[in-house]
């Protein structure tokens, strides 16, 4: 509508010849034809520009949802990374001690067993010896 009225204001004023009655209502009429063929211009220009408004306003729209939809499935995973992190340092030192018990379980284990061969070695030998006894080795 200003760029509508600049226009207007921009034309200059047409003014009826003063040669006769005839010649001065054909100009008249050929001016207020040239007006509204530039005012029907004007107006088809100016509904195709709310069209396109219209659909930069809902293409806008459209966008602002999904970047609201994008940040909070973002702020979603970004909590859940956050809790996984959590997690993964409990399972982390829980692993770290398991490991440390079986270390230690191994170790002992791996004692008994010296201590086990010892002592077989230990029984072997007094077997030996009461059995060669017995039989009057000694």
């Amino acid at each position: 509508q200003q760029q509508q009225q600049q226009q207007q204001q921009q034309q200059p004023q047409q003014q009826t010849p003063r040669g006769g009655p005839e010649g001065g209502s054909a100009a008249v009429v050929a001016a207020e034809v040239a007006r509204a063929k530039e005012f029907k211009e004007l107006k088809e220009l100016n509904v195709q520009l709310i069209e396109r408004l219209g659909l930069e306003r809902s293409a806008h729209t459209k966008t602002q949802e999904r970047v609201k939809a994008i940040s909070n499935e973002n702020e979603t995973l970004t909590s859940r990374v956050g809790m996984l992190s959590d997690q993964l340092i409990e399972l982390s030192d829980l692993n770290d001690a398991l490991h440390d018990e079986l270390s230690a379980a191994s170790a002992s284990q791996a004692e008994l067993a010296d201590m086990n061969d010892a002592l077989r070695g230990e029984l072997g030998a007094a077997k030996y010896s009461q059995c060669a006894s017995l039989k009057g080795l000694d």
